[in-house]
């Protein structure tokens, strides 16, 4: 079954354009090193990114969240850790 991992992070929004070039060059390429990755997708909303990643497994999602955060702590734009993390089991396919 596949694992979804939803996280909520602050950003500061006059710096987006700097962290979407960030997660393409270096966030993208560090979730493809994690086992388990099978996607990932995120959304700007003002003040905040939502981060939406697929996974095999939970522990595999686990540990990428673990790599994300750390990523965050250094990523241009960013202001700290998510807000909110749930990792949870898909539920639906479209």
């Amino acid at each position: 079954m596949t694992v979804v991992r939803v996280a909520v992070y602050p950003i500061d929004p006059d710096l987006v354009e700097e962290l979407r070039r960030s997660v393409d060059e270096s966030l993208i390429p560090l979730y493809r090193q994690q086992p388990g990755f099978r996607s990932l997708s995120i959304a700007h909303c003002g003040d905040e990114v939502v981060s939406v990643s697929q996974w095999d497994e939970a522990t595999d999602a686990e540990r990428g969240s673990k790599a994300a955060i750390e990523w965050a702590a250094t990523a241009p734009g960013s202001l700290g850790p998510p807000t909110s993390v749930r990792i949870g089991p898909e539920l639906n396919r479209a």
